[in-house]
C-alpha cells in the first residue's frame, strides 16, 4: 500500500477483518492520520476533528486548515514523503470532509487508503475516484483448498491428514484472517495436534468450540447494527428466506454481506428466490457459542415465530421447523416429515434427529430417517437400535417405509455384517413378499458366473426406476466384485456410481459409503502407487460431510507412504485414523487403521512400536478380529501380525491374491 500506481487505495476486507494490522503496518512507514468515526458526531468535519485531536494536532474552529497543516508538518518530517489519510469508515464523512481530502489528493499533499468490506460497500466519492484513475482497489481472492493445504502444511512444518483440510476449508470459508484465528484457536484447544511427523484434527471439538467464542466481538465489530442482527439472526436459524431477510434488513444489506462473502445461498428453491445461510461454519459457530438455550428461545418467540414458513425455499423451511424444534420442544408430524426428508437429501443430518426427537410419537418413516442420519453421523449403534425397534411397530409399518429400512441395514450391512445381520432377518420378517427384488437380482451374482453375467446383471439394475435400491445394489454388486476376483471392475461400478450419485443429488450419505468402499478397493488390490496417489488427490478434493470418509483416506495415504519407505509418514497417517475412527467408525475400519499403525511402527522407534501394538491387542485381542467388513478383516489379521522388514512389505504387496483381500502380509 506504500507503492502503486494510484495516489490513494480502496481495500475490500469483508467484516473489516484485518484492519487494524493493516494500520499497524502503515503507521510504521510513514505518518497516518487514523479517521475511524468513532467519536463523530453531526458537526461538520467531526469525523476529521476526533482523528487529528487523536493524533495532537491542535484543532480550533477551522478543521480544514489544521488537516493541511498536518499534512505539510508530516511531509517536512518525512523529506518529502507523502502521509496517508486512512479511513475505516468512508461512509461517515460527510460532504464537507469529503471535498477537503480530495483537494489535498489532487496537489498529491496526501493519500488516502479507506476500508471497505466489500465492493458493494464502495461510497460514491471512492467511486468517482476509482473511474479518474485516482484510487486503486485492492482485493483478496477467496483462499482455495489447495492454497490452504500449502499453507497450512508451510506454517505447520509437516503434513496434514485430509481430515484437517477439510475442517478447516469448512471452518474458515475461504477467509484468510478468519482461517489464521481457527487455526490458532484448533492448536490451543488440542483439536489439531501433532505425533510429530503429522497433523490430524480431534473429532472432539466441544473445546474448540468454546475457543472460538471468546473473540466473537472481534469478528462482528466491524459490520453494521443491521448486517450484524441478520447475522446473528441466520446463524441461529441456519437458513433465512432470503425475501423476508430483504424486507426487514433491507436489500442492501443483504448485498452487502452476500458480497462479502459472509452469507451465501441454498439455491435449492425451484421458485427462484434463494435461502440464506452463513458462508463460513467457524463464524456461526462463534455466535453460537456465545448464545445461551434462552437466548435462542427468546429470539424464536421474538422473530423466528413470525417469519413465514413458507417464505422461502425447503431449505429455510427446514431450519425454520428446526429452530422451533429447539425452542418450543414440540413440532407437528407433517412438518416434522418434510424438514427431515430435506435434511437426509442435503446432510442436514443432525437437524433430522432434532426434529423427529420434537415428535410426540414419531411414526416408521421417521424414525427410518432418524435411523439414516444417525449412520450417515457414524453412529452405527443407534441406527440399528432405531431399526430393530421398528418390528414392534410393525401394524403400522407401511412397504415403502419397510423398504428403505431394509435398504438402510443392507448398506450398513456391507461393512458391519456381523452386527446388521439380525436387524436385517428381524426385518424381512414382517412381510413374506420379497421386499428388494432388484437387490436380489444383484446377489444372484456368485464368482464362478463370471464378469460377463456381471455386465448383465448390473445393465438391469441401472434400468431399475427404484434409484434408492437400485442405488444400494450397484454399491452391494461393487464389493463384491472390488474386493474378490474383479477389483478393477468393481472399482469402475463402485466409481460411476459415486459419479451418478453426485450428479443427481439427494443420497449424499449413499455418496459417502461409495468413496469409502471405492478406497477400499484401492487399498486391497494392486497396490500401484501412481494410482493411489491419484485416488488420494481426487478423493481429498471431494466434498465429504463426515469425518470418516477422510480418516479413510488417511490410510490409503498411510499405504503410499509405506510404499515409498516413508514408514514415520505411514504411522501418523494411520494413527490419526485410528483417532477418528474410535469415535466413529461407520465403514468398520477401526481394525485396518489400528493394525496399520502398529505395523508401520515397528520401523520407526521399538518403543512406540510396543506401545502401538499393545494398543492394537486391548482392542482387539490376541485373536483374529472379528467385526468389521471381512476384506478388510483380512488386511488388519495380515497387518497386525509379525513384523517383517520393509522390503518384505513392498513386495508381498505387488501381487493381488484371488477370492481374498489382496497382496496384505500373511
Amino acid at each position: 500500500l506504500h507503492e502503486g500506481s494510484g495516489i490513494s487505495w480502496a481495500v475490500v476486507l469483508p467484516g473489516l477483518w484485518g484492519s487494524g494490522e493493516i494500520a499497524e503496518q502503515l503507521a510504521t512507514g510513514t505518518d497516518v492520520l487514523l479517521i475511524d468515526g468513532a467519536l463523530a458526531d453531526e458537526t461538520s468535519g467531526s469525523a476529521l476533528r476526533a482523528g487529528l485531536s487523536a493524533l495532537g494536532v491542535v484543532v480550533e474552529h477551522d478543521v480544514e486548515a489544521a488537516l493541511i497543516r498536518w499534512a505539510e508538518e508530516s511531509s517536512t518530517r518525512m523529506e518529502g514523503g507523502t502521509p496517508i489519510v486512512l479511513v475505516e469508515a468512508p461512509e461517515l464523512l460527510d460532504r464537507t470532509s469529503v471535498a477537503w481530502l480530495e483537494s489535498l489528493l489532487v496537489t498529491r499533499s496526501v493519500r488516502m487508503v479507506a476500508m471497505v468490506p466489500s465492493e458493494e460497500d464502495l461510497p460514491g466519492f471512492l467511486r468517482g475516484l476509482r473511474n479518474s484513475g485516482r484510487l486503486d482497489m485492492l482485493l483478496q481472492s477467496p483462499v482455495t483448498p489447495r492454497e490452504l493445504d500449502n499453507a497450512l502444511r508451510q506454517h505447520l512444518a509437516a503434513a496434514v491428514s485430509p481430515t484437517v483440510l477439510h475442517r478447516m476449508t469448512a471452518l474458515c470459508g475461504g477467509h484468510a484472517v478468519l482461517g489464521n484465528y481457527v487455526l490458532t484457536c484448533a492448536q490451543k484447544a488440542g483439536v489439531l495436534a501433532s505425533d510429530g511427523g503429522s497433523w490430524f484434527w480431534a473429532p472432539d471439538e466441544s473445546l474448540f468450540e468454546a475457543e472460538l467464542g471468546r473473540d466473537s466481538l472481534r469478528f462482528l465489530g466491524g459490520f453494521s447494527v443491521a448486517e450484524r442482527e441478520l447475522l446473528i439472526l441466520t446463524a441461529v436459524a441456519g437458513r433465512l428466506p432470503e425475501p423476508w431477510a430483504c424486507e426487514h434488513f433491507g436489500a442492501a444489506t443483504v448485498r452487502s454481506l452476500r458480497a462479502q462473502r459472509i452469507l451465501t445461498v441454498d439455491n435449492d428453491s425451484p421458485q427462484g428466490f434463494f435461502d440464506l445461510m452463513v458462508n463460513a461454519e467457524a463464524l456461526q459457530t462463534m455466535i453460537l457459542s456465545d448464545m445461551r438455550q434462552t437466548e435462542i428461545v427468546r429470539l424464536w418467540y421474538g422473530v423466528g415465530r413470525t417469519i413465514p414458513p413458507h417464505a422461502g425455499g425447503a431449505s429455510s423451511f427446514a431450519a425454520l421447523t428446526r429452530w422451533r424444534a429447539r425452542a418450543e420442544g414440540v413440532v407437528d408430524a407433517a412438518s416434522a416429515l418434510r424438514a427431515a426428508r430435506w435434511g437426509a437429501a442435503h446432510t442436514g443430518y443432525r437437524l433430522v434427529i432434532d426434529v423427529v426427537d420434537a415428535v410426540d410419537a414419531p411414526f416408521a418413516e421417521l424414525q427410518v430417517l432418524a435411523a439414516r442420519a444417525h449412520y450417515a453421523l457414524g453412529d452405527m449403534r443407534s441406527a440399528l437400535s432405531v431399526l430393530h425397534g421398528l418390528d414392534r411397530s410393525s401394524d403400522t409399518l407401511d412397504q415403502g417405509t419397510l423398504h428403505s429400512a431394509v435398504l438402510l441395514v443392507e448398506r450398513i450391512g456391507i461393512f458391519h455384517p456381523e452386527s446388521a445381520s439380525p436387524v436385517n432377518a428381524s426385518l424381512r420378517g414382517l412381510r413374506a413378499q420379497p421386499l428388494t427384488p432388484v437387490l436380489e437380482r444383484a446377489r444372484r451374482w456368485k464368482e464362478e458366473m463370471g464378469a460377463g453375467e456381471a455386465v448383465t446383471i448390473l445393465r438391469d439394475v441401472q434400468n431399475s426406476p427404484d434409484d434408492q435400491e437400485a442405488a444400494v445394489a450397484r454399491l452391494w454388486l461393487g464389493a463384491r466384485l472390488g474386493l474378490r476376483q474383479h477389483p478393477d471392475f468393481g472399482r469402475l461400478v463402485t466409481s460411476s456410481l459415486l459419479d451418478d450419485l453426485s450428479h443427481e443429488g439427494g443420497h449424499p450419505d449413499i455418496e459417502d459409503s461409495a468413496l469409502a468402499l471405492l478406497m477400499l478397493i484401492t487399498v486391497s488390490h494392486g497396490w500401484r502407487t501412481d494410482v493411489l496417489r491419484v485416488d488420494a488427490r481426487i478423493w481429498n478434493g471431494r466434498v465429504v460431510h463426515r469425518p470418516a470418509v477422510p480418516a479413510a483416506a488417511d490410510v490409503v495415504a498411510a499405504v503410499i507412504a509405506m510404499q515409498q519407505d516413508r514408514m514415520t509418514a505411514a504411522f501418523h497417517r494411520a494413527s490419526a485414523a485410528v483417532r477418528t475412527f474410535e469415535m466413529t467408525d461407520p465403514f468398520g475400519l477401526l481394525a485396518l487403521a489400528s493394525s496399520v499403525a502398529a505395523a508401520t511402527a515397528s520401523y520407526v522407534d521399538e518403543d512406540l512400536s510396543r506401545r502401538a501394538h499393545e494398543e492394537y491387542r486391548r482392542r482387539f485381542g490376541a485373536q483374529a478380529v472379528g467385526v468389521g467388513l471381512k476384506h478388510t478383516r483380512l488386511l488388519a489379521e495380515g497387518y497386525g501380525g509379525r513384523r517383517k522388514r520393509s522390503s518384505d512389505l513392498r513386495s508381498g504387496f505387488s501381487v493381488g491374491q484371488p477370492g481374498c483381500c489382496g497382496a496384505g502380509p500373511r
